[in-house]
């Protein structure tokens, strides 16, 4: 995609961003962990959820609450 960071957009972007980002963190060779921690590091309104794969539940539940503190 010609980006500087992950496809599209650059680190600046990302710092710029006011929109909350919920980063369901990988750990393989096309989502490295890296990336999900920088972007976290990055982005105003991130939230991080790592272990996710092998919790289910745990998925389920950052799903529900990061769409009930951030209405469309």
């Amino acid at each position: 995609f010609g980006g500087d960071f992950v496809f599209s957009v650059s680190r600046e972007f990302v710092r710029r961003n006011p929109i909350p980002l919920l980063i369901l963190g990988g750990n393989d060779p096309l989502h490295p962990r890296a990336v999900s921690l920088e972007l976290a590091r990055l982005a105003p309104a991130a939230t991080l959820v790592e272990g996710w794969k092998t919790q289910p539940q745990r998925y389920l539940d950052a799903i529900s609450d990061f769409l009930a503190r951030h209405p469309a």
